[in-house]
């Protein structure tokens, strides 16, 4: 064990506090910058991210014509101006269903009552994304579509970054 020596005018008490100083200091920054990062990411679960209609590997392997891009493109804006409305009615469901869950007694109706409304959102944003499938599908010639199977089930329409389906949460 190493001592200062006392001309130093420091004990080793008062050296101990100067530290224990500095790591709080430390401790609280390395909280901060956690809060801040964890305050602007985005969770991860089932929405819309790569995966809506031909995925981009796809699309050099399916041999597209020009117009077929295209064609995919309107596709695809059409389907996200058709569902952005429903996807942020989905949003502030979802937080209003949180207010619900955080109050100190929820009501039993309240909550089964927007659960029905996330359910109806959801079931009508599934609607639409079948529907936008298949017209992508529609596009594409029988070889395209045979080349599609190649890339597994479901190849296009999978999990991306997006907001999560949560349980109230």
């Amino acid at each position: 064990m190493i001592y200062l020596k006392p001309s130093s005018g420091l004990n080793r008490w008062s050296m101990g506090k100067c530290n224990m100083k500095k790591l709080t200091i430390l401790a609280v920054a390395i909280f901060c910058l956690f809060s801040a990062t964890l305050a602007f990411a985005e969770p991860w679960g089932r929405g819309m991210g790569p995966g809506f209609g031909i995925p981009p590997f796809a699309t050099s392997n399916l041999g597209l014509t020009p117009e077929q891009s295209q064609r995919l493109q309107a596709l695809l804006e059409a389907y996200l101006k058709e569902i952005t409305p429903l996807h942020n009615q989905l949003m502030s469901k979802e937080a209003e269903m949180r207010l619900l869950w955080s109050d100190a007694n929820p009501g039993q109706e309240k909550i089964i009552a927007k659960q029905k409304e996330i359910n109806e959102l959801h079931r009508q944003i599934q609607e639409k994304a079948s529907q936008h499938q298949l017209e992508c599908l529609s596009v594409l010639t029988p070889e395209q579509r045979a080349k599609m199977t190649a890339f597994g089930p479901g190849a296009g329409w999978g999990r991306g970054p997006g907001r999560k389906m949560r349980a109230g949460w």
